[in-house]
């Protein structure tokens, strides 16, 4: 009985430590596939993302969805707007997507407007919004 249970133990480890594996695998296909889909949803969008941006906007716990749709919509209208200024306008809790709306429909009526001065709007009417609550 004690020889038969010592057979057993490297047995046990060795399963274990495969299916700790394989859990490992899946968790790091599921990121890369979901990162490879925003790559080629930019890519062929015309708004080209790098992979290792991709990697650490989610490492960054950035609106990544928001921010690639965003960017895209502005490429698309021909409104220059980096990834930079979306993340960062993100990570303050600017509303991206009136934001960029706005930019696109200014830069459409020729008005002398800028991403910082709509991103400044934004966080004002927030505070504003803020101090009346309390």
């Amino acid at each position: 009985m004690l020889i038969a249970n010592m057979e057993l133990g490297p047995k046990i480890i060795i399963l274990v430590g495969l299916i700790f594996g394989l859990g490992v695998l899946i968790i790091f296909l599921v990121i890369f596939l979901r990162m490879a889909t925003i790559f080629v949803k930019c890519m062929l969008s015309g708004a080209p993302l790098p992979f290792v941006r991709i990697l650490a906007m989610l490492l960054r716990r950035s609106p990544i969805n928001s921010i690639v749709q965003n960017r895209i919509v502005a490429a698309h209208a021909g409104v220059d707007l980096s990834w930079d200024q979306l993340e960062r306008a993100a990570l303050q809790g600017v509303d991206i997507e009136r934001a960029t709306l706005t930019l696109i429909s200014a830069k459409q009526n020729s008005a002398a407007v800028t991403w910082e001065d709509i991103v400044e709007t934004d966080l004002a009417e927030r505070a504003t919004n803020r101090r009346q609550v309390q």
